[in-house]
């Protein structure tokens, strides 16, 4: 290839804080949701770290759940 190597390391220089912002992003919202809930309510932070987990874990599953059902769908659709 006939680019500089500077192009490369620019590139990287100007898409690594969007993939940060895009990974982040929800985390950082998370936990200051999760801050504010111990604040208002007078809770402490394990409590509202183990009510966020165990919602995160419940929200994954129903996905999980969509997602196996879709593909057993194809694959009875599949043997007809």
């Amino acid at each position: 290839m006939s680019d500089k190597p500077i192009a490369g390391f620019l590139t990287v220089l100007a898409v690594a804080p969007l993939c940060l912002v895009c990974a982040l992003g929800p985390a950082a919202f998370v936990a200051g949701a999760g801050g504010f809930l111990a604040w208002l309510g007078g809770f402490s932070v394990p409590l509202i770290a183990a009510a966020v987990a165990i919602v995160g874990w419940v929200a994954w599953r129903v996905f999980q759940r969509r997602r196996w059902r879709t593909r057993a769908m194809a694959w009875i659709e599949l043997q007809r």
